[in-house]
Protein backbone atom coordinates (compact mmCIF):
# COMPACT_ATOMS: atom_id res chain seq x y z
CA UNK A 1 0.00 0.00 0.00
CA UNK A 2 1.55 3.57 -0.89
CA UNK A 3 0.85 6.10 1.31
CA UNK A 4 1.69 9.81 0.89
CA UNK A 5 3.62 11.35 3.76
CA UNK A 6 1.80 14.00 4.89
CA UNK A 7 -1.58 13.66 3.95
CA UNK A 8 -1.60 9.96 5.01
CA UNK A 9 -3.74 8.87 1.93
CA UNK A 10 -3.16 6.21 -0.22
CA UNK A 11 -2.22 7.54 -3.54
CA UNK A 12 -4.02 6.05 -7.08
CA UNK A 13 -7.79 5.32 -7.26
CA UNK A 14 -9.59 6.58 -3.98
CA UNK A 15 -12.82 5.30 -3.33
CA UNK A 16 -14.29 7.92 -1.24
CA UNK A 17 -13.17 11.35 -2.05
CA UNK A 18 -11.19 13.83 -0.08
CA UNK A 19 -12.15 17.23 0.59
CA UNK A 20 -8.77 20.12 1.32
CA UNK A 21 -8.58 23.72 1.79
CA UNK A 22 -6.63 25.99 3.87
CA UNK A 23 -7.57 26.61 6.93
CA UNK A 24 -5.74 28.13 10.29
CA UNK A 25 -4.87 25.23 12.40
CA UNK A 26 -4.96 25.85 16.46
CA UNK A 27 -2.31 23.79 17.06
CA UNK A 28 0.50 24.60 14.55
CA UNK A 29 -1.16 28.24 14.46
CA UNK A 30 -0.54 28.86 11.13
CA UNK A 31 -2.26 28.48 7.66
CA UNK A 32 -2.03 24.81 7.13
CA UNK A 33 -3.46 22.41 4.02
CA UNK A 34 -6.01 20.58 5.97
CA UNK A 35 -8.70 17.58 4.89
CA UNK A 36 -11.93 15.64 5.55
CA UNK A 37 -13.69 12.86 3.69
CA UNK A 38 -16.15 14.00 1.05
CA UNK A 39 -19.60 12.66 -0.30
CA UNK A 40 -18.79 10.56 -3.84
CA UNK A 41 -22.07 12.38 -5.63
CA UNK A 42 -21.80 9.75 -8.36
CA UNK A 43 -22.92 6.62 -6.55
CA UNK A 44 -25.42 8.56 -4.96
CA UNK A 45 -26.65 9.83 -8.35
CA UNK A 46 -26.78 6.27 -9.71
CA UNK A 47 -28.44 5.10 -6.30
CA UNK A 48 -31.06 8.17 -6.75
CA UNK A 49 -31.91 6.89 -10.00
CA UNK A 50 -32.19 3.58 -9.36
CA UNK A 51 -34.61 3.62 -5.97
CA UNK A 52 -36.10 7.05 -8.35
CA UNK A 53 -35.25 9.14 -5.67
CA UNK A 54 -35.86 7.68 -2.52
CA UNK A 55 -32.08 7.74 -1.68
CA UNK A 56 -32.33 11.60 -2.16
CA UNK A 57 -32.70 11.78 1.38
CA UNK A 58 -29.67 9.15 2.13
CA UNK A 59 -27.88 12.04 -0.13
CA UNK A 60 -28.44 14.35 1.41
CA UNK A 61 -27.58 13.55 4.93
CA UNK A 62 -24.30 12.73 3.23
CA UNK A 63 -23.48 15.08 1.61
CA UNK A 64 -24.12 17.32 5.39
CA UNK A 65 -20.44 17.78 6.69
CA UNK A 66 -19.86 19.75 10.14
CA UNK A 67 -16.33 19.61 10.91
CA UNK A 68 -14.37 16.51 10.52
CA UNK A 69 -11.51 18.97 9.24
CA UNK A 70 -8.02 17.24 10.02
CA UNK A 71 -4.30 19.18 9.66
CA UNK A 72 -2.21 17.54 7.59
CA UNK A 73 0.70 18.57 8.84
CA UNK A 74 0.18 17.32 13.11
CA UNK A 75 -3.15 15.76 12.51
CA UNK A 76 -5.45 17.94 14.40
CA UNK A 77 -9.04 18.31 14.30
CA UNK A 78 -8.81 21.77 15.71
CA UNK A 79 -8.89 23.96 12.91
CA UNK A 80 -10.82 27.59 12.53
CA UNK A 81 -13.75 26.94 9.80
CA UNK A 82 -15.84 29.55 9.26
CA UNK A 83 -17.78 28.95 6.39
CA UNK A 84 -21.75 28.38 5.32
CA UNK A 85 -22.99 24.65 3.98
CA UNK A 86 -21.33 23.68 0.91
CA UNK A 87 -22.19 24.28 -2.86
CA UNK A 88 -23.32 20.40 -3.27
CA UNK A 89 -25.06 20.19 0.22
CA UNK A 90 -27.21 23.54 -1.36
CA UNK A 91 -27.86 21.38 -4.57
CA UNK A 92 -28.84 18.67 -2.65
CA UNK A 93 -31.33 19.97 -0.69
CA UNK A 94 -32.82 21.85 -3.37
CA UNK A 95 -33.06 18.59 -5.60
CA UNK A 96 -34.99 16.85 -2.52
CA UNK A 97 -37.58 19.55 -2.60
CA UNK A 98 -38.13 19.46 -6.21
CA UNK A 99 -38.46 16.02 -5.95
CA UNK A 100 -40.89 15.70 -3.23
CA UNK A 101 -42.72 18.86 -4.77
CA UNK A 102 -42.99 17.00 -8.21
CA UNK A 103 -44.32 14.12 -5.92
CA UNK A 104 -46.78 16.23 -4.36
CA UNK A 105 -48.17 18.31 -7.32
CA UNK A 106 -48.27 14.20 -9.11
CA UNK A 107 -49.96 12.71 -6.96
CA UNK A 108 -53.10 15.66 -5.55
Amino acid sequence: MLVDGKAGRRKGLEVMPTETKHLKCNTCGRMTLVQRPGTNHAVHFVMSVLTVGCWLIVWLLASIHIGGWQCTECGNTAVEHKEGPSPAFLVTVVAVCAFWGLVWWVTK
